[in-house]
């Protein structure tokens, strides 16, 4: 095994670091023990305040393959791109801190890229929850080719995970100076996915759970922040600005108005807004939001959704109000 890995290329797996002493020797582990062992592993460390660091230069003393870089707190975006400037593989990978990988991850992605004559290549993924219960996305084990265009509509559906930066191998050169918008604090990810469809002829869809997510209940997403709306509103206004000025596709304005969802029961009816009516209108009067709130085809979304978007287009905020709570509720269990 190792004779053969070493006549494939390096990979750089990157993986951003802060505040995960409790899960990142479980994300380390399932690196190092790839079955493709010809890798590097940049851990960057951004700025943590708890033993993350230590155990990041641990791990370097341990296996000569993984590198640690430590810097000032600067986000998560700014780490991967510390990371994409300092990586020398051929081809890149991310994977979250508190994730981990199937052993053959590496492997089966390089191979079924290959075979394909690719230089993207995205997988199917497990969801895992505190609770012990697991969910799986894209996972009827099939290979597909799909062009960029379909593939950046796969990514404004956003449910189907396409967007997000881990579960990917995509060779280094493709992504060449592309780098992720450190102003942005939420939806970076797609943004990058989107850029990158630019560059690539065809990407290969290997519907295999190769990937481990971990559904963190601490997770930023779903902690009240009275900035929340600024920080939604910033990042699909890029998203927006980016997809008008290069395909102009309509599917920009589903995208817009699923985080418009999110931003309603994440900050609107989260518990600790004292105003809850009134951060609403506010919402869904903001120009974009507006916009999307009209626009949006809701086609594949689940009766839930579709519903609470009517709510919002014909202004029936009282049941807008009582599904938003509904959904809080369910994020306590």
């Amino acid at each position: 095994m190792e004779k053969v890995a070493k006549n494939k290329p390096l990979i750089s797996v990157i993986v951003p670091v802060y505040n995960v002493e409790k899960y990142l020797d479980r994300c380390v582990n399932s690196i190092i023990n790839q079955t493709y062992t010809n890798l590097e592993v940049l851990l960057v460390d951004d700025g943590s305040k708890d033993k993350s660091p230590k155990m990041c230069d641990d791990w370097s003393k341990k296996d000569k393959r993984i590198k640690t870089i430590h810097k000032e707190n600067g986000g998560v975006s700014s780490a991967r791109n510390v990371a994409l400037d300092n990586a020398k593989g051929e081809y890149i990978t991310c994977v979250d801190s508190d994730d981990w990988l199937e052993e053959n991850f590496l492997d089966e992605m390089y191979n079924t890229l290959i075979d394909n004559k690719a230089d993207y290549i995205t997988c199917g993924y497990n969801r895992t929850y505190e609770d012990g219960h697991s969910e799986l996305f894209n996972d009827d084990g099939s290979v597909t080719i799909v062009g960029p265009e379909v593939y950046a509509d796969r990514v404004l559906e956003v449910q189907p995970g396409y967007g997000f930066t881990h579960m990917k191998l995509v060779r280094r050169d493709t992504i060449g100076d592309i780098r992720f918008n450190e102003s942005l604090k939420v939806g970076e990810d797609a943004l990058f996915n989107i850029e990158l469809c630019n560059k690539v002829k065809k990407i290969v869809l290997l519907n295999k759970p190769l990937y481990n997510y971990y559904f963190n209940p601490d997770s930023l997403v779903r902690k009240y922040d009275s900035n929340y709306v600024n920080k939604y509103y910033t990042s699909m206004e890029a998203m927006y600005n980016y997809i008008n000025s290069t395909s102009k596709n309509k599917k920009i304005y589903k995208y817009i108005a699923f985080h418009v969802l999110l931003v309603c029961v994440n900050y609107c009816y989260h518990p600790e807004n004292k105003n809850p009516k009134e951060s609403l209108k506010e919402v869904c009067n903001m120009p974009l939001f507006k916009e999307a709130i009209k626009k949006a085809d809701t086609k594949n979304w689940a009766k839930k959704r579709k519903i609470t978007l009517f709510t919002l287009k014909f202004k029936l905020y009282s049941l807008t109000a009582i599904i938003c709570k509904m959904r809080q509720k369910q994020f306590k269990k």
